[in-house]
């Protein structure tokens, strides 16, 4: 196997372990949004800050890019839009 091909197959294995814990911090919110008990909008705001600067601690620690310590934001909120268009459609 070539060096190349060893390099970039070590780099996806990282970079799978990386993902596999960012999916564990927003698997982890959404279940705290959908709690039986509902938490209001300072419990979630305080759980998102949480889970956001755990995730940009792992990110300084593992010294991944700017960019990659932007994800969880941007999943979250991606995911916020998604599930706000399902709600309250607009259209015709």
């Amino acid at each position: 196997m070539s060096t190349a091909r060893r390099n970039r197959r070590a780099m996806a294995r990282q970079s799978q372990k990386h993902f596999k814990i960012l999916a564990e911090l927003l698997m982890g919110f959404y279940e705290f949004l959908e709690k039986k008990d509902k938490p209001d909008d300072g419990q979630v705001r305080k759980e998102f800050i949480e889970r956001e600067e755990c995730w940009k601690r792992y990110c300084t620690s593992n010294q991944l890019t700017e960019e990659a310590s932007l994800l969880f934001n941007k999943e979250v909120a991606q995911s916020w839009k998604n599930r706000y268009a399902k709600e309250f459609p607009t259209g015709n």
